[in-house]
């Protein structure tokens, strides 16, 4: 699948999350040009991508994952700084 974007060239996959039986939220981008974006394929098919430029993997898999679930509680969470460690991903693009 070829995405025309503004800001990113979908050279590499660099996380795959499966948030639902048969859907995948996936992030990619550009690594070498710190450029992400994210998207959710559904049985095969693109549901939905950002055209967003992220800077980094974990503000892409941030969005992704409020677009597909919808924006957290602001109860759950009581630590900005825990969440943001939470999603830094331990290997592929950084």
């Amino acid at each position: 699948m070829h995405l025309e974007l503004s800001f990113t060239n979908d050279v590499q996959t660099c996380v795959s999350v499966v948030v639902d039986p048969g859907t995948i939220l996936e992030i990619f981008g550009d690594p070498s040009n710190a450029s992400y974006e994210w998207r959710v394929i559904e049985a095969g098919r693109l549901v939905k991508y950002s055209d967003a430029g992220y800077s980094a993997v974990p503000l892409a898999l941030r969005d992704g994952l409020c677009f597909y679930y919808g924006p957290p509680s602001p109860e759950l969470v009581d630590d900005a700084d825990q969440l943001r460690y939470a999603l830094m991903p331990e290997a592929g693009c950084a």
